[in-house]
């Protein structure tokens, strides 16, 4: 019986062993750019005075100069209401970041956090893969009317 049993199990095994595949060889990721970037108001409802939260501005991205703009709307600009309070929708030194790059991709540095962009800010966006590098440089504006 143990023989049987014993036979039994190198024959299971063994069909398992030879049914196995090599597994394919995962590509190698290249895609060094920030395909698509969104900056978010962290303004709190005491600056926003009742109004809601805009909506992100959608960064425009030139893929050859690494300049990514930010025009954000005129109406969203800082402003005092009837009453002298100042409201803040908008502030380009107070932002939050969400962007979408490939796959295995690290940027530098991290677009975690609260970010000025009233100024510019860079960034460098790594291939891990390749040792590629790309690097942006950001800014955020009032578009004029």
């Amino acid at each position: 019986m143990k023989k049987i049993f014993k036979y039994f199990t190198i024959a299971v095994l063994s069909v398992a062993v030879m049914g196995c595949q090599k597994a394919d060889r995962e590509p190698i990721h290249t895609d060094n750019t920030i395909r698509e970037i969104l900056m978010y108001s962290t303004s709190s409802p005491e600056e926003l005075d009742g109004l809601p939260l805009p909506q992100p501005v959608t960064g425009v991205i030139n893929q050859e100069t690494g300049e990514i703009k930010f025009p954000i709307p005129s109406d969203l600009r800082p402003r005092t209401n009837s009453e002298g309070k100042r409201i803040v929708q908008f502030d380009p030194s107070r932002v939050k970041l969400r962007a979408s790059v490939g796959y295995d991709v690290r940027i530098t540095p991290s677009l975690s956090g609260i970010h000025d962009l009233s100024g510019n800010f860079e960034v460098d966006v790594l291939a891990v893969q390749t040792g590629k590098s790309k690097h942006y440089t950001m800014h955020a504006y009032f578009a004029r009317d």
